[in-house]
């Protein structure tokens, strides 16, 4: 996504061909009009930023006279841990980055309150170090050979040098086909790796160093109530919404029927703005209901729901495959439709997205039964698998592969997890830590934070969040943190914002003053199953779409004849096939299971995502 970008070679080079390569980088990455792109290039480096400007802000800066470079994308909300005149606030923060690595150059990173990365080069030293925060939400990916290294926020960025391979990676390719997305640092290039949270790249005299500048623990629980809590982080989201909202002329938040977007909703009110609130899904759906009571309720005076096309669903595949590497399932495209008819000007919107949730919302991925310490192996990796969401692998899932490649993936589906898991075992003995932290690098980044296509629109916050409001979650004690318990958000709603805790939420359809009904959540299993054999029993000629979602895949593919053509024509396309990943006679039965009812879009659109990958970063390009 936009951001910096740039090389530094280790034995030398030639300006002018720098020059080349840095300008091709940020011309591939250049995916709207409103974008600005600065380079600069020297014999041995290159570096970029492109993206929306931040109006009356600095975001890229050379010193001649210090010998000094800097750029930073994303956000940096302040400054921590300084001296009082490094602290103030100031427009031109990429000079106060430089200001900040002249004084202290290795500490550099844990002085940057914010989510963002950040690139120093020293121009006398030829000495490069590039760091992201501790959350690591925008991602960076580089690519190393005996020349030189190159980053940049988008792996097609690394196109434009003419020496990288494109050789696929098998362990990123076994890890998509297996979980739909990639884990730990891996992508499907061989040599391309995501920066780790809170990890910094130092390259020196043509050595390259990648450390972590900041580690997890959970040594010390808070022994503080439940309203001193609610009143430390009520004041800090009230900070954090005005530093994220600083200068911006509009103020956008997606509404949904849930907790997250009223939360964010509830500190925008709160600290004074006016934001313009969207929803997205069927106008009549349950969620789009609540939303609109949630807005009310707040006094939002413009508040829209945008209807999702099902047509979306194969307009937008392709752009939002190149937008989004082709990490990630086409499926979420549909945002794009969505993102794009906000109407608004992205250079002076702050969009407040609650998408990274939890952490700054003061909840986990895990719940009170992971609170332990003697879970068996295999307790653990049944429950990480439902982390990724893979409890639909099974012999019928891996009929749509080669026959080589069957083995290989099955071989790959629990030793790839338990070996990325591994890392996460050292942080605590409680089982809930290494859940959480193993679900929000896999799940949270490398999923949720790929395909949130509004970073490449707006200017796209992660609502609430700062290092501080990481340091609050840290020290919560599980019990407050457990799913769906969410204690501090739904105290925090309760406490200050009654009103709008008085508004039923979309998971349980009461507010949250009552307790939900527990044969209301019989009764919609119950009809969901119904709803299943029906379309099952009548061979997909009856189609039942559950209100209480958005999207409704499953039911579009029968009922939408482009978008089966769309599906159908690139899995039978002899292009696809012939590569040797799919089985054609595996992936003809999955259609035809699809066509008579089934349920089974979800991975038929990451065949259709694997293979447009292909078609964009590897056939494009050959």
């Amino acid at each position: 996504m936009p951001g910096i970008f740039g090389f530094i070679c280790k034995q030398g080079g030639d300006r002018g061909a720098n020059e080349v390569l840095i300008r091709k980088m940020g011309e591939l990455q250049a995916h709207t009009r409103g974008y600005e792109t600065q380079t600069y290039a020297e014999s041995w480096c290159g570096l970029g930023l492109i993206g929306l400007p931040v109006p009356g802000e600095e975001r890229f800066a050379v010193d001649q006279n210090r010998g000094l470079a800097a750029a930073f994308g994303g956000f940096i909300y302040g400054f921590q841990k300084l001296s009082d005149d490094l602290m103030q606030p100031t427009t031109r923060k990429a000079t106060r980055i430089l200001d900040i690595y002249a004084n202290d150059a290795v500490s550099m990173p844990e002085k940057l309150n914010g989510s963002y990365n950040a690139v120093v080069i020293d121009l006398r030293n030829r000495r490069m170090t590039i760091a992201n925060d501790r959350l690591g939400h925008w991602q960076l990916y580089f690519f190393e050979d005996n020349d030189r290294l190159l980053f940049a926020g988008e792996v097609k960025a690394l196109l434009a040098y003419e020496r990288f391979s494109r050789e696929l990676d098998p362990e990123g390719v076994y890890a998509y086909l297996n979980y739909q997305v990639h884990l730990g640092d891996t992508t499907f290039f061989k040599g391309v790796k995501r920066l780790p949270w809170a990890h910094q790249i130092v390259v020196d005299n043509g050595q390259v160093r990648i450390n972590p500048w900041w580690e997890w623990r959970f040594e010390t629980e808070t022994s503080q109530t439940i309203p001193e809590l609610v009143e430390e982080g009520h004041k800090l989201y009230q900070e954090n919404i005005r530093l994220q909202t600083h200068g911006a002329k509009h103020v956008a938040i997606p509404l949904s029927g849930g907790l997250d977007s009223r939360m964010v909703l509830a500190h925008a009110t709160a600290a004074g703005l006016e934001p313009e609130t969207f929803s997205h899904g069927p106008k009549r759906s349950l969620e789009m209901r609540f939303a609109t009571r949630v807005a009310k309720a707040a006094g939002i005076k413009h508040h829209r729901i945008i209807e999702i096309d099902p047509a979306w669903s194969y307009e937008y595949a392709e752009r939002f495959t190149w937008l989004t590497d082709g990490l990630v399932n086409i499926n979420p495209c549909v945002l794009l439709g969505v993102t794009e008819r906000y109407g608004l000007p992205p250079a002076d919107t702050a969009f407040l997205n609650g998408l990274a949730g939890r952490t700054a919302f003061g909840y986990g991925y895990f719940n009170a039964s992971d609170i332990s310490r003697t879970l068996t192996r295999e307790q653990k990796l049944d429950r990480l698998r439902r982390s990724l969401v893979g409890q639909y692998v099974d012999d019928n899932y891996y009929r749509m592969f080669h026959p080589d490649i069957r083995p290989k993936l099955k071989e790959r589906y629990d030793a790839a997890i338990e070996a990325d898991f591994a890392q996460y075992e050292k942080v605590s003995d409680l089982f809930c830590h290494q859940r959480d932290l193993f679900t929000l690098q896999n799940r949270l980044k490398r999923r949720f934070d790929q395909i949130d296509v509004n970073r490449f629109i707006l200017h796209d916050h992660f609502a609430l969040e700062d290092d501080r409001t990481l340091d609050f979650y840290i020290k919560l004690p599980p019990a407050l943190k457990a799913y769906p318990i969410r204690t501090l958000l739904i105290e925090g709603l309760k406490q200050k914002f009654p009103h709008l805790a008085a508004v039923p939420q979309q998971h349980s359809g009461v507010d949250l003053y009552s307790q939900p009904s527990k044969w209301r959540t019989m009764l919609k299993g119950y009809g969901r199953r119904v709803a299943y054999y029906t379309e099952r029993l009548s061979f997909g000629l009856v189609n039942i779409r559950d209100m209480d979602t958005y999207v409704h895949y499953n039911q579009w593919y029968r009922t939408n004849r482009k978008l089966r053509e769309f599906i159908d024509g690139i899995l039978l396309d002899p292009r696809t096939l012939n590569r040797g990943y799919f089985d054609p006679a595996g992936v003809r039965s999955m259609l035809a299971y699809q066509k008579r009812g089934g349920n089974t879009f979800d991975e038929l659109a990451m065949l259709v995502s694997f293979e447009l990958f292909h078609r964009q970063f590897i056939d494009r390009w050959s």
